[in-house]
């Protein structure tokens, strides 16, 4: 098996014209087609998600955990592997790790998509103090991942009506309680007062 990176940032810089362009890119039947796939694929993706529970509610929105990442990924022909995962100094335990997007092609698997992500670093909760150290690692890997392969398909799960950022991102957020009397059951957040406001507000 062969595997060729694709540079983001290329060394040299090809300006085109604008018809060349437009024979780059997709036409308006092909876009719409590929917008019609993708929805399909998107009503697919959220019953398998409302099935297994792999979206958590923060705030207003809803965000898919690293195993429909994944699942999102396979739909595509993709998958994501960890590059590297190291100790980042200067902390009690924290880590930071890579991921690649891998998708198969008839010439070979291409990287089509790369992320970094970090855990247990300054104001990252109970990662950064209390909890076991191959906890933080794979957290690190974990949000490596799920940001890899959101940064290639994050519009399919804005298709599916799904917040873009991937749960294990939002892990610093607190989510809101039902039973505070300050909650709000029209937009599943708390009120809160703090400095000068004259009163409880939400965003």
């Amino acid at each position: 098996m062969t595997i060729e990176k694709i540079d983001p940032q290329p060394t040299e810089l090809v300006v085109a014209d604008s018809h060349s362009i437009s024979t780059l890119a997709p036409t308006a039947m092909e876009f719409e087609a590929s917008l019609a796939e993708a929805s399909a694929k998107a009503r697919v993706m959220k019953k398998v998600i409302s099935e297994n529970n792999l979206a958590v509610k923060i705030g207003g929105g809803e965000h898919i955990k690293v195993e429909g990442w994944i699942t999102l990924a396979t739909a595509y022909g993709c998958t994501a592997q960890i590059v590297w995962s190291r100790k980042i100094e200067g902390y009690i335990q924290a880590y930071e790790a890579k991921a690649e997007v891998l998708k198969q092609t008839p010439n070979g698997v291409v990287v089509i998509g790369s992320a970094e992500a970090e855990c247990g670093t300054r104001g990252d909760g109970r990662w950064e103090n209390d909890s076991p150290e191959y906890a933080v690692r794979s957290m690190a890997q974990t949000r490596a991942i799920s940001k890899a392969i959101a940064g290639v398909l994050r519009w399919v799960v804005v298709l599916a009506g799904y917040h873009g950022t991937p749960y294990d991102e939002m892990s610093g957020v607190k989510k809101a309680d039902p039973n505070s009397k300050y909650y709000c059951k029209e937009h599943d957040m708390e009120w809160f007062k703090k400095g000068q406001m004259p009163g409880h507000a939400h965003p």
